[in-house]
């Protein structure tokens, strides 16, 4: 689960993301539902309001603010495949 800055709850499902505008004040129901291609663990949701989402034990896609589908803008990988990404967290 997540933030931004305007209060709104994003919450990472196995193969969807739910987006809660104004967090608990939304009465349980998502304003946006995402489904994805793929599953993911963790999601994190930076300053600007671009979500982080990881996606496999090296990638991470990025969405773009408050995102209507899943079209990452960037993706973010590594050559380290070790473990799975299960939590992310992003800062200033």
């Amino acid at each position: 689960m997540s933030f931004d800055n305007g209060d709104n709850l994003y919450v990472a499902g196995t193969f969807n993301l739910d987006v809660y505008e104004g967090g608990l004040k939304s009465n349980g129901v998502p304003a946006i539902v995402l489904e994805a291609p793929t599953s993911f663990s963790g999601v994190a949701v930076d300053h600007r309001g671009r979500v982080y989402l990881t996606v496999s034990e090296n990638q991470i896609d990025v969405l773009p603010s408050l995102p209507t589908n899943y079209q990452p803008i960037r993706t973010i990988t590594s050559p380290v495949s070790q473990k799975l990404i299960t939590t992310i967290a992003v800062g200033r």
